[in-house]
């Protein structure tokens, strides 16, 4: 066995184990996890082990990330708030409707049904849309080092430092970073989602830790 070899030790059983379901849903897709030294290192450096994932993300996983992006805890309660007042104004319109036969207040109640549904479901209905026309199903390969994120996505190199300057949180099976890049119009954000079913279960709590101690948590 060359030393390559031994340095490059996959870690995959011969079958996929199911894990229990969790809050979050989390159940590995049977994706082969690979330790991997850090060539780029440095003689007087110490050479660090990553955890090398391949995957590609669903429409119902980028749905799911763009949504919980888009949409803070503050603008869901608001969401909310606009949806409930709107069909509790129709439904007491449609009260008054029952009792005075007026044509006005019908006019209401279908004035704040429309209004109640439209904050409900167009959120939802945007990102799906452009899901549908943006989603080009390319491969992510990432290398996570304990300081760092570096991988591929296509053809687009993905570096992400883990020294508390991005932003991280676990979602529904997801784990988010936000982070930004330095460009000529000044600090461009941008989003990396990795489904954690594509995370062996031997190595799950490892990645988790080095997201958790190299980011700054966000609350769900």
């Amino acid at each position: 066995m060359s030393e390559k070899q031994i340095e490059e030790e996959a870690v995959k059983p011969p079958q996929p184990e199911q894990q229990d379901a969790d809050d979050d849903g989390i159940r590995w897709d049977g994706s082969e996890a690979r330790m991997v030294p850090d060539e780029d290192a440095q003689a007087y450096e110490e050479k660090m082990t990553a955890v090398r994932i391949r995957y590609k993300l669903t429409k119902e996983e980028l749905c799911r990330a763009l949504l919980r992006e888009g949409m803070n805890r503050s603008k869901r309660f608001l969401l909310c708030g606009i949806s409930i007042v709107s069909f509790v104004a129709a439904a007491a319109f449609l009260a008054e409707f029952s009792l005075r036969s007026l044509p006005a207040m019908l006019l209401f109640v279908v004035m704040f049904l429309v209004v109640g549904i439209f904050s409900a479901v167009f959120p939802r209905f945007a990102i799906r849309r452009f899901v549908q026309k943006n989603y080009d199903c390319q491969e992510y390969v990432l290398n996570i080092y304990p300081d760092v994120i570096e991988g591929t996505y296509g053809n687009e190199k993905i570096s992400i430092p883990l020294d508390g300057s991005a932003c991280s949180m676990l979602y529904k099976g997801l784990a988010l970073l936000q982070y930004s890049e330095k460009s000529g119009s000044g600090p461009k954000k941008h989003l990396l989602v990795i489904p954690l079913r594509s995370v062996e279960p031997g190595v799950l709590a490892d990645v988790e830790a080095m997201l958790c101690v190299g980011t700054r948590r966000v609350r769900k």
